[in-house]
């Protein structure tokens, strides 16, 4: 499933159905974004928060100064946001 409507970013959810009942879910595209819903739609709506919170954070640390190592590559929070549009 994808959705747009987070700015020019697009990103890909992957869905799937938990025997317990609810649905988890994780963006492709943005690691530590993963959430849970008892419905489809609240788990869209939690995955939006998700990703939202996390672009925040990255956002608000960009600011500070803030880097972050990404394997063997320490990068700086600016390249990772820089207005780039996610498949």
């Amino acid at each position: 499933m994808k959705f747009t409507n987070m700015g020019k970013r697009k990103f890909t959810m992957l869905m799937q159905e938990e025997p317990e009942g609810g649905f988890t879910g994780k963006c492709l595209e943005m690691r530590g974004a993963v959430s849970y819903g008892k419905t489809m739609k609240e788990l869209k709506a939690n995955m939006k928060d998700a990703i939202t919170l996390i672009l925040d954070t990255l956002e608000e640390d960009t600011r500070k100064g803030a880097s972050m190592t990404i394997g063997k590559h320490k990068k700086t929070t600016k390249s990772l946001i820089r207005n780039k549009e996610v498949k």
